[in-house]
Parts: C-alpha cells; structure tokens; sequence
C-alpha cells in the first residue's frame, strides 16, 4: 500500500495519490467513465479529479472534484485509500447533489441548458452512475472487507434478494452449530432510504466461543456476493460457497492478525488457540463442512 506522511512534499502527495487512485478506478468507477488526475497551484496547492460521463455529449453536467493538500494527507489512523475514498466520493455527492437540486427547483433549469427529454434521461443515466460509485467509495472508506472486494461490475447498491439473506443466515448458523459458538442475532443494514424498505447492503456477522474474551466482527456486502457467485457458478457452485468463501477468507485474516499479537492476557492466550484451531478445521468448500 502506498501511503504518504504528513511530512511530505507536494510532489510526493501527488505521486502517491495517483498510484492509489489507479486502484481505485478500477474498483469503484465503471469502465464507460473515464477519470483523470491533475495538480493545480492557485489559492492552494491539491489534485483535481475530472471525470468523463458516458452521456456528456448530450448534456452540460460534468463532474469534478478538486482536493487541497491538506484534505489530502490522511490523519494517523487513516490509510491514504481510505482517505481518497472518503473524501472523493464525498465530493461527488456534493457536486451531483447540487445539480439535482437546481433541475428541482430552478423553474427555468431545462430551457436554461436546452434539455429535452432525450437529454435529461441522459443525464439522469449519468448521474445515477457516479452517485452509485461515490456512495460505494464513502462505504469503502469505512468497511476495509468492502474495498477490497468492490467491483463496479456489479451493481454497488443493489441489495441482497431473499435467497441472499435465507443462505447468510443459513450459512452462520451451520458454522456455529460447528464450531459451538455463540449464536448472535446477524444485524442487516445499508443506507438509510434502503433499510427503511427492507432493502439490505451488509449483513454483520459477529463469532466468539463459548466463554472466551474475543470476539470477531465479519461484515458481508450485497456487491461481494454477486461477484463471488458469478465466479463460484464457473465452477458449479451456488451462492452458498460464495457466503462461506467471504465469511472464511476475512474471518481467517482476522484471526491471523489476532494471533500475531505476542503480548496477549492468558485468557485471550486460550481464545488464540481456539480460534487459530477453528481456521484449520474450515474446509475450502462449503459442503465439506458437514463431512
């Protein structure tokens, strides 16, 4: 991961932040959208980031966002990914957020602009997609399990369907039959105008073993599943190898990060053990679990 100090110069910042950005675009911004990265020198120095609508022909909306270098350098906690992501998505809202409040309550908003139908659905298609990327971004700001996954290609916010979340609450529940653990209530959510109609992006999954100290929190997302399902369906499997997959795969790196710790209470020594033993018995596929 490239990260940056809060020493560095200009030019550093710069660099760095195009490198991760090329890591970005490839996760969160789809491939009919083109995006460059420029510097500026004015009131301030910082990086301007353009992006290329798929329907800009038709319409005068284009989408930029310009970052100080002080909005750039991420705080302590922060890697600078999670800082580009936050920041650049959040601008995006703002810029597209705007603009959709002028066409709603600027009387004089299509004949200002000369948009016809044709150029409003356009331009609705347009802003629909850099919405979805930008509210992905803000969500990979804050849930690592997600940017590591997010894939443009399959639709950011569109929820889980019923069979989805019958199969995650299938899933868990066979792993801690398993595994003896202690059954916790999974917690369903996303954003707000989505929960409120029963429409899921993340389920919250939470393993500890009877009577130990620790506790792992494992969130899924609606845009992981898709994507491992449609590559575990290659093989012949169904969705339930792609929810035990992710469910596996950072339920074993937090353990691994877990067990590094070399300065643990004895009680939590006792949780290493148990927990490191439980990784190894996971098989690779689903099915094998109830061999």
């Amino acid at each position: 991961m490239i990260e940056v100090t809060k020493s560095a110069s200009f030019e550093e910042v710069a660099n760095n932040v195009k490198q991760n950005w090329k890591l970005i675009a490839k996760r969160y911004i789809p491939s009919d959208v083109e995006t460059n990265v420029y510097t500026f020198k004015d009131i301030s120095n910082g990086l301007g980031f353009n992006f290329k609508l798929p329907h800009e022909n038709k319409h005068h909306f284009k989408v930029e966002v310009r970052l100080s270098l002080d909005q750039l350098k991420p705080q302590s906690t922060q890697t600078l990914q999670s800082k580009l992501l936050k920041e650049v998505g959040k601008q995006i809202i703002y810029v597209v957020g705007n603009y959709q409040i002028d066409e709603a309550y600027d009387p004089a908003f299509t004949k200002k602009h000369h948009y016809g139908y044709r150029q409003l659905e356009a331009l609705h298609q347009d802003e629909d997609i850099m919405l979805d990327s930008a509210q992905a971004m803000v969500l990979g700001a804050k849930f690592s399990e997600f940017n590591q996954s997010a894939d443009a290609k399959y639709d950011f916010l569109a929820p889980f369907n019923d069979n989805q979340i019958d199969l995650i609450k299938a899933v868990y529940s066979n792993l801690i039959k398993k595994f003896n653990l202690i059954a916790n209530v999974i917690s369903f959510g996303g954003f707000s105008t989505s929960v409120s109609n029963s429409k899921y992006l993340v389920a919250t999954l939470k393993f500890q073993r009877i009577g130990g100290s620790k506790s792992f929190t494992i969130n899924i997302f609606s845009n992981q599943v898709r994507k491992f399902a449609e590559k575990f369906a290659e093989h012949g499997m169904g969705e339930e190898q792609a929810i035990y997959f992710i469910i596996r795969t950072y339920l074993s790196k937090a353990v691994k990060e877990f067990s590094t710790n070399e300065n643990l209470a004895p009680n939590l020594e006792l949780d290493k053990e148990s927990y490191i033993d439980m990784i190894a018995d996971f098989p690779k596929q689903y099915f094998k679990l109830f061999e």
